[in-house]
């Protein structure tokens, strides 16, 4: 007889495993969105603010000044949205692999229960590829 409630409580024991995955995720990817949402809108100030002063900038000749200010401001930007990618491709790469080894987790254990005799799903007394099929 196959008894699931044995099985779920066995699966179960990956829980913990995937919730500390989940947390790391959710915490590298909101310190990495914030990062990047941070230069934005220092880009976005410093190029307002170049703007609407445009005759102030250019009287005094501060072009070059403000451009390379500019240039700078767009290379942070584009170095912490190349982190946050990167941040991102990581992270999701290991949910992928957490669930794909919950996958091999459960049919070890299924397979495991089988070969201890512990879970029977055909009605003769012996098992064999009925078993492991319903496992996975």
């Amino acid at each position: 007889m196959f008894y699931g409630w044995l099985y779920a409580l066995a699966c179960v024991a990956y829980l913990p495993i995937f919730l500390i995955i989940l947390g790391v995720f959710g915490m590298a990817v909101k310190k990495s969105t914030v990062a990047k949402l941070d230069t934005v809108k220092t880009l976005g100030g410093l190029a307002e603010e170049s703007l609407t002063a445009i005759k102030v900038v250019t009287s005094f000749g501060r072009e070059d000044l403000e451009l390379a200010k500019f240039t700078d401001y767009c290379n942070r930007t584009k170095n912490v949205a190349k982190s946050q990618s990167e941040t991102m491709a990581i992270m999701v790469g290991l949910m992928k692999f957490s669930i794909f080894a919950f996958y091999a987790y459960a049919l070890y254990v299924g397979s495991w229960f089988i070969e201890l005799g512990i879970a029977n799903t055909s009605f003769t007394s012996t098992s064999g590829v009925y078993d492991f099929q319903t496992v996975i």
